[in-house]
């Protein structure tokens, strides 16, 4: 990820950027709140860090294009340990063993080594084992958590705080790695992550009485203003200066710094430390909550508009999918580019479509689970599954489901509903839940059928339509398309249909 000029914007950003963050918004807390420095140095360490869990699914909503993209998406993946470790050594520094500079730069680099170096023997034992087959399949995912766990906690017996980086150095090497898979690994962890994160914040906030937060809320309020308007911003400018980054795409970067679940615990566990040495503080952990708060709002209002104002917004997608070799599915897939709609066709085994610069259309030969990774999915909004082989419908299914959304997943069928017959091979289960593309009662057989008897693939308009064509896709007026067999056509909108052949009214079964 980190090519083309985004490296060093990133390690920019967690350094440089991270220390004017701190710096300035102690400035800014001491002078709202009237806190001695030490407090305020704690409080802008505190909120140094973003976080992946926050910023993810900002960038899915705002869907800013690359470089911004990627720059966020790994400044928060870095900024966690880094910022939770310098509040560490501010709360050891400042309020209990009072170390000097060089003392806290060196405890904080043995830190970091320390915990990357567990991080990595931890994923190395993983990746050997994996490799060896010496774990069940089905304790993969258990064996994993349990040797990340294990990385955590030997970290912090080391060095506290090293945790952090313990775990996220373990990440990148398994992400990287190209010895075994770990696509289990990700498919378990993005739900059991949003689960813990929600339970934390939910325990976390129980912990926060009602009256200190309303108490501070107003210098919170003011607090985040200054981070959003004048510490963001100038922290880009400095990380990003001599940069290929264009104007929009900085200010982008400096409309995006919400902060999140690591924030608040490291706040919550700062408060009871502070607390137990007898140097209670009023401020850290309601200040927090409300700016967490009030720049989730901001940026989660905010980050849609902005990256669609500046520029760097990926259109939304509208493109379409057409899995099948057959000739009316090429047929097909010719008709939606002509209609301006970016089709991609997937038709394994069809290796005269491969490496051709003559078609309007973009084609995947390859396995169907390379597809997430090969780029071709990104303007893609919906697609059609019709291969006709079973197990290339499954996998497909349970590939595009989770890419696209099982609204917007169509499953061709070979027999219509209600037909009186069965098909052992496919399961029904699937049958029961996926959509069925096209009008009523169009069917692989049917299309076959139709192939045979010579029909044609064409677009019509839509006051035009032969009575017996079959319609395969309508496409509106304002561009937009569906291959719904459901649906009124409306004044300049245009059909694709299978003219000639066979009717829908000729095939017993559902009309």
């Amino acid at each position: 990820d980190l090519r083309g000029g985004v490296r060093r914007p990133v390690l920019r950003l967690v350094t440089l950027g991270a220390l004017l963050t701190w710096l300035l918004t102690a400035l800014a807390a001491h002078l709202i709140f009237d806190e001695p420095v030490r407090l305020s140095l704690l409080l802008g360490a505190v909120l140094v860090v973003s976080g992946p869990t926050v910023v993810g699914p900002l960038l899915r909503l705002a869907r800013p294009a690359d470089p911004d993209a990627t720059i966020l998406r790994w400044e928060g993946i870095l900024i966690d340990p880094l910022g939770a470790t310098l509040g560490l050594f501010c709360l050891n520094a400042f309020f209990i063993d009072e170390l000097a500079l060089d003392a806290v730069w060196g405890e904080f680099v043995a830190v970091a080594l320390a915990g990357a170096a567990l991080g990595l023997a931890a994923a190395g034992i993983l990746v050997v084992a994996l490799r060896r087959f010496a774990i069940p399949d089905d304790l993969e995912v258990a064996v994993a958590i349990m040797l990340v766990v294990a990385a955590y906690v030997a970290a912090e017996t080391v060095r506290p705080e090293a945790g952090l980086f313990a775990t996220t150095a373990m990440g990148l090497a398994l992400a990287n790695q190209r010895w075994v898979p770990v696509e289990q690994l990700r498919a378990f962890g993005e739900p059991v992550v949003a689960l813990l994160i929600g339970s934390l914040f939910i325990v976390l906030a129980a912990g926060v009485e009602a009256e200190p937060l309303v108490d501070h809320l107003a210098g919170g309020l003011m607090l985040a203003a200054v981070l959003v308007l004048i510490v963001r911003p100038l922290a880009v400018a400095l990380a990003t200066a001599r940069s290929p980054l264009s104007l929009p795409q900085r200010a982008f970067l400096a409309c995006m710094a919400p902060r999140g679940v690591v924030a608040a615990s490291t706040a919550a566990l700062y408060a009871l430390r502070l607390e137990d040495i007898g140097q209670a503080s009023e401020v850290l952990v309601p200040v927090t909550f409300v700016v967490i708060i009030a720049l989730a709002v901001v940026y989660g209002v905010g980050s849609i508009p902005a990256a669609r104002r500046l520029g760097v917004a990926r259109p939304s997608p509208r493109g379409a999918l057409v899995l099948s070799g057959r000739p009316w599915a090429v047929d097909l897939a010719n008709e939606l580019c002509r209609n301006g709609v970016p089709t991609v066709l997937v038709a394994r085994g069809r290796r005269d479509l491969a490496g051709r610069d003559d078609l309007p259309f973009a084609v995947h030969t390859g396995l169907i689970r390379e597809l997430p990774d090969s780029g071709l999915l990104d303007d893609v909004r919906a697609a059609v599954v019709a291969s006709r082989d079973d197990e290339t419908d499954l996998m497909a299914l349970s590939v595009l489901v989770e890419a696209l959304g099982r609204r917007n997943v169509w499953l061709l069928p070979s027999k219509p509903r209600g037909d009186g017959t069965s098909d052992p091979a496919r399961p029904v289960a699937v049958e029961s839940w996926i959509q069925r593309p096209f009008g009523p009662g169009v069917t692989h057989d049917l299309l076959e059928q139709a192939v045979v008897a010579g029909a044609s693939v064409r677009t019509v308009d839509a006051d035009d339509m032969p009575p017996d064509a079959l319609v395969l896709a309508r496409i509106r007026a304002d561009g937009s398309w569906s291959v719904s067999g459901s649906g009124t056509a409306s004044a300049g909108d245009r059909v694709i249909v299978v003219d000639g052949g066979v009717s829908p009214a000729s095939v017993p079964g559902e009309h």
